[in-house]
């Protein structure tokens, strides 16, 4: 039982980091394909994009998140076991 909740808690919070990311990058996305667009309507976004493709403020607080995922969670990870 604990080992669920403490792995639900992990989930919970990788979930919630990601999301702030995503967020991120499609108002990105949208500003940049807004940029290029041709102004008759809203483009779709890609589905996949590369980290080289990247503003270098996402590339760095893609680093940072990863980072903090790292040190927040680290410690739920060693909770499971």
């Amino acid at each position: 039982l604990w080992q669920s909740y403490a792995e639900q808690r992990l989930v919970a919070g990788q979930n919630e980091m990601q999301k702030e990311f995503q967020e991120r990058l499609v108002e990105y996305l949208k500003k940049d394909l807004g940029d290029k667009g041709d102004g008759k309507g809203e483009e779709e976004l890609p589905s996949a994009i590369g980290f080289q493709d990247l503003s270098p403020e996402l590339q760095a607080e893609l680093i940072d998140l990863q980072k903090r995922m790292s040190a927040e969670l680290k410690p739920l990870m060693l909770e499971q076991t």
